[in-house]
């Protein structure tokens, strides 16, 4: 984790600085467009690192319970985009390739790490919008009490996970956080 952490400081840099999140002037339509972005990300995201797993790798972390997506269209219900909304929005199309289980934990480590940094992102929401878990903030809300927790296993198993390619987990790691800050300024200049 140390060494996915120095090689990929530069692209967690970009990615915050790309992220309106914290700006004290977001507001709520902001906000949404900036869930829409997510979502449009995440879903590609997701759908490749369950597919370039092996049920090895996913057997240990249970991928499916670390799922942002569902989390994701639950707060954009709440700002009325229902799931025929959802079904049209743009995807990313640029998300890295997940050819392996390496890469797959590269991946994982970017959503992991943003999932533990939204509870920063979620008492932000509820100063500045007034949002909470049930009203607009379930994705940043992450795993709740659950979050420091999930995040110590999924560092554990990356640590013990035996033959990992730290190479293609860099590699992985630093095209998700390009992805990220590629399509957030992408979406951003469209708004």
């Amino acid at each position: 984790m140390a060494r996915l952490r120095a090689a990929t400081r530069t692209g967690h840099a970009a990615v915050e600085a790309a992220m309106p999140a914290l700006d004290h002037t977001l507001t709520r339509e902001r906000y949404a467009r900036l869930l829409v972005a997510f979502y449009g990300l995440y879903v590609p995201l997701e759908e490749r690192c369950l597919a370039g797993a092996s049920a090895a790798a996913t057997t240990a972390l249970t991928l499916a319970d670390r799922a942002k997506v569902p989390l994701l269209a639950v707060d954009l219900a709440f700002f009325d985009h229902p799931a025929a909304v959802l079904a049209a929005l743009p995807r990313c199309a640029a998300v890295p390739a997940v050819a392996s289980p390496s890469a797959a934990l590269g991946v994982l480590s970017v959503l992991e790490g943003a999932t533990l940094g939204g509870q920063v992102i979620l008492r932000h929401l509820r100063a500045t919008l007034g949002l909470e878990q049930r009203s607009g903030s379930a994705f940043f809300h992450g795993y709740g009490k659950h979050t420091g927790a999930m995040w110590t296993r999924f560092t554990a198993h990356v640590e013990a996970a035996p033959g990992v390619d730290m190479d293609a987990a860099v590699q992985a790691a630093r095209a998700t956080f390009a992805a990220f800050t590629a399509w957030l300024l992408a979406v951003q200049a469209r708004a």
